[in-house]
């Protein structure tokens, strides 16, 4: 019996400009492909057929064909080793979580605290509160407990990445936790005293759909004890390094529940309540101030950011960098990070951006995100976290309305209507909250085929239809 996939295959992208805002009529409309041609001579093979089409940018590598001979305006991708300083900078990975939270959102990408439901369905946390210690407004355990507490703080609950996605580095990434902590010895207890442990643990949904179940797995933990804790009472910094298990290996489905087969079985860890979680444990003496957790890479944000001896270098480095293709004219952006799905990028991307923006006024960087089709990371609305934490002022969307009738899983036709599409639901309210913000609307062409022998038979028939 022959093998046969189903193909959705990309024709062109139209990138769309549309402000939030009202434009002059007479603005023109960005209308774009993601071209990668490769070679000189596909360029030049290439070039009529771009005019032709009446693109105005195309997406393609900085590369003399890109920014000499074409006709086109070009995002720039420039990727191919670590002094390629924006595009490297960008891949890193950074997150500052501040533990204060007053807000109960225990199905929410935050930290989380014990808590407790009264007779009024009335939520309140015990065993702790914010207070300011020190100038730091923070998460403080009540004095004295008297017992052994494995829950003052767990969470956030998100994806992480687990390695590298350059040609040149395919590496793991080992992520560094930092916690900032301050404790208080009263009533005073011997150096030896353990105060907390430290703990990374990660959880997947796993199992034979619908029957899933949630899955956790310890990556590392640190003991702590009264001698390593300042006697001032001051904040200290306490870090614990883990990487992310090479199995299971995800099933990156992305898609809505009622594509997935029963009995198939699931590995998910984008879903609510699963992911990396920084968890604190306390023994229950004295008072434990819990400022913030930030996590970092160590070979990219670890090494050049966090470290105070090269992070001035590293800034220099961006900036000079952008400085030295700013008379390329062809060059309207610079292409990043190509569908970053785990929150620790967001804030890298902003940081480079900033710089780059600094020197260069408005060729910002760009990235096409992809929204998940459920439109959440974690229970997240994914495409407006990503807009506030990256602060984008140019937000590129991936987007796939194109359906195929009757396919092997059910459902997909009701899904994949338009009324139905959550991402673009989301579009909307961005757009009516984001006023600075331009998007780039990318409309895929495409036609729906099969993989039949080696080769793809792109004949479409029936209600396969050729999208948008």
């Amino acid at each position: 019996m022959k093998k046969v996939i189903l193909l959705i295959t990309e024709i062109f992208i139209i990138n769309i400009l549309v402000e939030a805002q009202n434009q002059p009529q007479s603005e023109e409309y960005t209308y774009g492909v993601f071209s990668h041609l490769s070679t000189s001579a596909n360029y030049q093979r290439a070039k009529s057929y771009l005019d032709s089409a009446g693109f105005n940018i195309i997406v393609d590598g900085i590369v003399l064909d890109t920014t000499t001979s074409l006709n086109q305006s070009l995002i720039g991708i420039k990727e191919e080793s670590p002094e390629d300083y924006i595009s490297y900078y960008s891949k890193g990975y950074y997150s500052k979580w501040e533990a204060e939270n007053e807000e109960f959102a225990f199905g929410r990408v935050w930290f989380k605290h014990p808590y407790k439901i009264d007779t009024n369905y009335y939520n309140y946390y015990v065993l702790g509160q914010v207070e300011t210690h020190q100038g730091a407004v923070c998460w403080a355990t009540y004095r004295e407990a008297g017992y052994w507490i494995d829950s003052v703080l767990w969470g956030p609950h998100y994806h992480q990445d687990k390695q590298y996605d350059f040609s040149f580095e395919k590496s793991k990434i080992t992520y560094i936790a930092s916690y900032r902590l301050a404790f208080s010895n009263i009533p005073q207890k011997s150096l030896d005293t353990e105060v907390c442990r430290l703990k990374v643990t990660y959880s997947y949904r796993y199992g034979e759909y619908p029957d899933t179940h949630i899955v956790v797995k310890e990556l590392s933990s640190k003991s702590l004890r009264v001698r390593d804790f300042p006697s001032d009472e001051s904040f200290r910094n306490f870090t614990i390094s883990y990487q992310l298990p090479d199995r299971p290996t995800f099933k990156d489905r992305r898609l809505p529940e009622n594509w997935i087969a029963n009995a198939d079985t699931v590995y998910e860890d984008d879903v609510v309540l699963a992911g990396v979680e920084f968890k604190l444990e306390w023994s229950g003496i004295g008072k434990l101030y819990i400022d913030y957790v930030e996590v970092y890479d160590s070979l990219i944000w670890g090494k050049n950011f966090i470290d105070p001896f090269r992070r001035d270098s590293t800034i220099n480095n961006i900036k000079t960098y952008a400085l030295n293709h700013q008379n390329i004219t062809k060059l309207k952006h610079w292409y990043v990070n190509d569908e970053p799905n785990s929150i620790d990028t967001y804030l890298p991307m902003r940081i480079v951006d900033s710089l780059v923006n600094s020197v260069t006024p408005g060729k910002n960087t760009i990235t096409e995100i992809y929204p998940h089709w459920r439109g959440e990371l974690n229970g997240e609305h994914h495409l407006k976290q990503f807009v506030q934490i990256s602060n984008t002022k140019k937000l590129m969307i991936d987007m796939y309305p194109a359906y195929v009738d009757q396919p092997y899983w059910q459902g997909i036709d009701e899904v994949m209507s338009i009324d139905n599409f959550e991402p673009i639901r989301m579009v909307a309210e961005i757009l009516r909250t984001q006023h600075n913000l331009q998007l780039y609307l990318p409309m895929m062409a495409r036609w729906n085929g099969t993989w039949e022998n080696n080769y793809t038979a792109r004949n479409p028939f029936g209600t396969n239809k050729l999208s948008p």
